[in-house]
């Protein structure tokens, strides 16, 4: 409590600072208004000093933590930070970024106000985004409604956004610690909100408990919930701790899963302080209650036997589900087929990692994988068999399930049942997976306890000992407990293959990285562990960098591994290396001298993914740039020396391997010749509809090909096509990376979209596809789309150079302003030549661009990589 003299001082203070929300204050905090005090009075009086919230984008706790010095004197958090301007960098908001906002918007320094203050007044125009995790333009579309009641986005997301699990950026740069941020806020403003405790103790507040059932009762699930046919039983056991269980129930009903549900809770005899029964209240669960207390395994199989899913996933009452989870966890039986259990990714409530996937040591020790670490750790980031899986959010396939009998009742009443299952289960051929895809906060301890002298947390010394004694002739096998858990967390773990590009692959962005992306999951296919470093770019794409993690791929990205020597050092670590892959020229050759040097028994894989020396040059000749030639004379040469270093060289088009061959006669034994790899979507061969009315062309524009190929479409074939389509008929331009220059192309028939993640829809309104490359290398992704999605094309030589398409019968082939329109309005007009077009273009892309055949020569570039290299090796023999 403040003193009277100081109080006041802080009234006047904080005066009319948006950031105290007296409306909020009275909402937070029920017993204000019976004080009948006004709220700020009672902020400054009372509440700074108890650390209640002025509102709801500042956390006073937060504020404090970051400086310790205010706990000391007892000053009001606000009030130290209005003085300071708010220029101290102390976090008070997860999403409030103070310094960042500050280089984003220098002209707020010169405001006179502070930062946050400035943010909560500008925030409903959506012009201002306060911290790199939080899109208020993007949370505007979401809650269009905010725009006319002018409630603050970031206020409504830490009360409302939050709890409704809706992304405050754009999905594809929702990261998991955003995601992870999303789950624990609605934690805390549920706990909040019924002015439950922190602590794991039985609260005995009736009506606080009954506003917080009737509350969640109301809420409509957005799961489908089916209780007669789901596809997944969720199995949540409960012994007391009913707040906890009512808000892992709020994050269930907010959860969003391709999945039909059943949520069958088990109550085992809660003591009459947990108000237990209130969960009848709740429609949309089923409620199974023990007549005695049976433990949590027998409680768990006695549920587990009344679920009627295919999959059934047991969840901890004490965790709060985070964006994806269940998908994820279901996902992973599909990507590996052999999996018997899949578990989750276990965080703190701090989001510190809390379990990254088991190692049981030699000696029946456990040690859970990164715990008390970062959770973005890419050494616990990505799929890999465990040794065992936690309980806390484990997937079993029923079949699985009832095959080994469940929990084996020799542990009850809990602990080392799970380790038990997973052993039981890789015994009986199934893999035990770790998916960090899927997230869960887990409030570890709530419901027993972690002193393991006394209560039921007791039997987990107990049944440590019961578990090694029945596997001991298992774990004989295993290694000793040392300080690093790389080696042995990756004991199920293939063989690895190294794989190095400039970025992360962006396959719904160019046509490189669908390339990259296919050889990544076809080595995966193959059996082998890929370990992803991006020598250029470091810094992961969530979405990008999720798919493969989710795969199993290891992504060497940042902050952990901030430059080539880090990747180096880590591959040192994982030990002998078979096969390295790279892809392109600018990749591979400042690297190559050290990989030979520290790996000189790796095969080397050379992908030039096009002849980058043969792009250049075409584009001086283009544009009669000396300099340019210059550029491509160098390209070639660094080009020309790898083809002859490398023990195996990937060329995508059969013309650039003929070039290269010619001047370097050798490289025929160590090349291979490997296009496309595309799949033929399930409706390519959509017939010639009404619907069809558009031009398209599709490019990424960081590609100065594309960018030319746009200009000179909207410069000198577009006017000509105008006049002689249909009125309503538009030239589309899709690609990602569109600068204003692109954009600046567009007008009311010239429709400059951009990036657009899914295709389909464009391609089913595309009547033509036109590729009016005039420079470039390589196999023309754009065009295999194009065909693949069952658009017929019209092409320049240049775009069909390589790829054996035939002019008339897969494509039309025109070069030149006046012939490539005429080739454009024959084939928009002549529904015959249309429907033959689209028939010849998707039979090739099936015979050439299969999955099937990518595996093949997956296989067989490691073949030509290893006669290589026992040539060369016996060569060096034969030299000493």
């Amino acid at each position: 409590m403040a003193h009277r003299g100081e109080w006041r001082a802080d009234l006047a203070a904080i005066g009319g600072s948006p950031i105290f929300d007296p409306q909020w204050y009275l909402e937070q905090y029920p017993d204000v208004a019976a004080s009948k005090l006004d709220p700020l009075e009672h902020f400054c009086r009372y509440g700074a000093a108890e650390e209640r919230d002025p509102g709801p984008l500042f956390s006073v706790a937060s504020y404090c933590k970051g400086q310790p010095e205010l706990l000391r004197s007892g000053e009001n958090a606000l009030v130290h930070y209005l003085k300071s301007g708010g220029r101290k960098r102390a976090v008070f908001n997860r999403f409030f970024h103070t310094g960042w906002y500050l280089r984003k918007y220098p002209r707020v320094k010169k405001s006179g106000c502070s930062p946050l203050e400035h943010y909560i007044e500008n925030a409903a125009s959506g012009n201002f985004d306060p911290g790199p995790q939080f899109s208020t333009s993007a949370y505007l579309d979401a809650y269009p409604s905010l725009r006319r009641s002018g409630e603050n986005p970031l206020a409504h997301f830490m009360t409302v956004g939050a709890t409704e699990d809706v992304p405050a950026c754009l999905d594809v740069t929702d990261t998991d610690a955003a995601a992870r941020e999303r789950a624990r806020t609605a934690h805390e403003a549920f706990f909040r909100r019924f002015g439950f405790p922190r602590l794991p103790v039985e609260i005995g507040d009736r009506a606080a408990l009954e506003r917080a059932a009737e509350y969640v009762a109301a809420l409509t699930p957005v799961m489908t919930i089916d209780a007669e046919e789901p596809d997944v039983s969720i199995v949540i056991p409960v012994f007391g701790q009913i707040h906890f269980v009512l808000s892992l129930l709020e994050s269930l009903a907010w959860h969003r899963t391709g999945s039909r549900v059943e949520i069958v809770v088990v109550d085992d005899c809660s003591p009459a302080a947990a108000c237990a029964g209130l969960l009848e209240r709740i429609p949309w669960i089923r409620l199974v209650r023990n007549s005695v207390n049976l433990g949590f395994l027998r409680s768990c199989n006695r549920a587990v036997e009344l679920g009627r899913g295919k999959y059934t996933v047991l969840l901890n009452s004490d965790t709060r589900v985070i964006t994806r989870w269940l998908d994820e966890l279901v996902a992973t039986f599909t990507s590996f087929p052999r999996a018997g259990l899949v578990g989750s990714k276990l965080l703190n409530g701090d989001l510190s990692l809390q379990d990254g996937g088991a190692i049981v040591f030699n000696d029946g020790r456990i040690r859970l994988c990164g715990r008390g670490g970062d959770p973005d750790n890419p050494f616990w980031s990505y799929a890999r068999q465990a040794d065992y899986v936690s309980g806390a959010s484990l997937a079993i396939r029923r079949d699985v399930w009832n095959e080994l009998r469940g929990f084996d009742e020799t542990f009850a009443p809990a602990y080392c049942e799970d380790a038990d299952l997973a052993f039981r289960a890789r015994e009986a051929g199934y893999e035990v997976w770790y998916q960090p895809v899927s997230q869960v906060i887990h409030h570890e301890g709530v419901t027993h306890g972690t002193a393991t002298d006394k209560g039921v947390k007791a039997n987990q010394v107990v049944n440590l000992g019961k578990f090694r004694e029945r596997w001991q002739h298992v774990l004989d096998g295993h290694g000793s407990r040392g300080p690093d858990s790389y080696t042995e967390a990756n004991r199920y773990t293939a063989a690895p293959l190294v794989v190095l590009d400039h970025r992360i692959p962006t396959p719904d962005r160019d046509a490189g990285s669908v390339l990259a992306d296919s050889l990544i999951r076809a080595y995966i296919e193959l059996g082998w562990h890929v370990i992803f470093a991006p020598t250029k770019s470091r810094r992961p794409s969530a979405g990008y960098a999720r798919n493969f993690r989710r795969l199993g791929v290891e992504c060497l990205v940042r902050p952990h591994f901030r430059t080539f020597t880090d990747v180096t050092g880590h591959l040192a670590r994982v030990g002998w290396i078979d096969y390295i892959l790279a892809f392109r020229v600018n990749v591979l050759t400042p690297v190559m001298e050290e990989l030979r040097t520290r790996w000189p028994g790796a095969r080397i894989i050379y992908n030039t993914v096009d002849l980058h020396h043969l792009r250049e040059s075409r584009q001086a000749e283009l544009t009669n740039d000396d300099e340019m030639r210059g550029v491509a004379a160098q390209t070639k040469q660094m080009e020309m020396r790898l083809v002859a270093d490398a023990d195996c060289t990937v060329f995508i088009a059969p013309t650039e391997f003929e070039m290269v061959v010619r001047e370097e006669p050798a490289a025929r034994d160590t090349a291979l010749v490997f296009p496309y790899v595309f799949r033929v979507p399930e409706n390519a061969k959509k017939g010639l509809s009404p619907a069809r009315r558009h031009i398209v062309f599709l490019g990424g524009f960081c590609h100065l090909p594309n960018i030319d190929a746009a200009v000179y479409l909207k410069e000198r074939i577009w006017p000509r096509l105008r006049e002689r389509l249909p009125a309503d008929a538009k030239l589309m331009l899709v690609g990602a990376d569109a600068g204003p220059d692109i954009l600046a192309l567009g007008d009311d028939r010239f429709d400059v979209k951009g990036f657009v993640p899914d295709l389909a829809p464009v391609f089913d309104a595309a009547r033509v596809f036109v590729a009016p490359l005039r420079y470039g290398a390589g196999i023309k992704g754009k065009l295999v789309h194009a065909l693949a999605y069952g658009v017929p094309s019209v092409a320049t030589s240049v775009a069909v150079e390589g790829m054996g398409l035939a002019d008339g019968r897969d494509v039309l082939v025109a070069d030149g302003e006046e012939a490539f329109c005429d080739a454009v309005l024959r084939l928009y007009e002549d529904e015959a030549l249309w429907q033959e077009l689209q028939r010849n273009g998707v039979s090739f892309v099936e015979r050439n661009y299969s999955w099937e055949s990518c595996l093949e020569k997956c296989q067989t570039m490691l073949d030509i990589a290893d006669r290589s290299r026992a040539r060369r090796h016996a060569a060096e023999r034969l030299v000493v």
